[in-house]
């Protein structure tokens, strides 16, 4: 673990050298030793996406009779790791009645939870037939509860939660938590996936292999889809590229999906913006071309 740490160390460190060859020389060694050792089914996934989206079809989003729990308070921000959710959340969080409490996992719990909550053997999302109105008021509510419990105090009427998981529930999360926002950040592919690749997770266990990793960008993007398509609430799309070209504009869109004021969190004396927003990591993919040819396959459905 630790070579492995120097390894992506130096990868990093030729990257913002511009040494783009020497630096996917080590990127991939740590990528291939760190992937011997994880436990990571890509049919399983893919299985998985499938049969949330068999799941929840338009009957069951639309003509449900479940009405969960009406607070506002949650702010969901899904997308793949680096595609810009963090500075999402920044953004969010200039608002003095916005908290930014991170990546979450109380909803991931509450979801494993939920056979034994219902009486079943059946995990999510097969489970989802047993969910009657006063169970997913009751879910609604267990996760308001743990949502407050990160928060500082109790003056916030907003709290971002940016667990990239997250995007599985979101079915779920209009049944349950109806007046929640959704943001889903999303980013050039190739820059993004890269990003993804020079980084050392802990947690993640599908980045370690470009073809893995592509796959699984590619059934997050048919999930999402089936989403926007069933889904009677609107998700707010947020381009990262947007972001850094134009932080003012989106901020303003962010907030008016989010029912936030403007005024309050950005009026200043001097008209600054407050928030400085960093710039050189769009376009970094096309340095590293030749290298992402695995991942280029799998994106496009042209073999190179």
């Amino acid at each position: 673990e630790s070579r492995n740490m120097l390894l992506f160390g130096l990868g990093s460190a030729h990257n913002k050298a511009g040494q783009y060859d020497k630096a996917f020389k080590y990127f991939l060694e740590a990528n291939t030793t760190k992937r011997q050792k994880l436990d990571y089914d890509g049919e399983k996934h893919s299985a998985n996406v499938r049969k949330i989206i068999e799941t929840f079809d338009k009957s069951l989003t639309e003509n449900s009779e479940i009405t969960g729990d009406d607070s506002e308070l949650p702010i969901f921000v899904v997308g793949m790791p680096r595609s810009g959710k963090t500075l999402t959340e920044r953004l969010l969080s200039e608002h003095p009645l916005v908290f930014g409490a991170g990546e979450l996992v109380d909803l991931r719990d509450i979801v494993k939870e939920m056979p034994a909550t219902f009486g079943t053997s059946l995990a999510y999302p097969d489970c989802m037939e047993a969910l009657t109105p006063e169970q997913g008021r009751e879910i609604g509510a267990r996760y308001i509860a743990a949502l407050r419990t990160h928060a500082p105090d109790d003056r916030q009427i907003r709290i971002v939660d940016t667990f990239p998981p997250n995007y599985h529930y979101l079915g779920l999360i209009q049944l349950v938590l109806p007046r929640a926002r959704i943001i889903h950040c999303t980013r050039e592919p190739f820059d993004n996936l890269l990003y993804c690749y020079f980084k050392n997770f802990k947690s993640v266990s599908y980045a370690f292999d470009q073809i893995e990793l592509g796959q699984y960008y590619l059934h997050k993007e048919k999930l999402m889809a089936h989403w926007r398509k069933v889904l009677p609430r609107p998700i707010l799309e947020v381009r990262y590229e947007d972001t850094i070209a134009d932080p003012v504009a989106q901020s303003r869109r962010i907030y008016d999906y989010c029912g936030l004021d403007w005024d309050e969190a950005f009026a200043r004396d001097d008209g600054e913006f407050p928030i400085t927003v960093r710039e050189g990591e769009v376009g970094r993919a096309q340095h590293y071309a030749e290298h992402l040819r695995p991942l280029f396959s799998v994106l496009t459905g042209v073999s190179v």
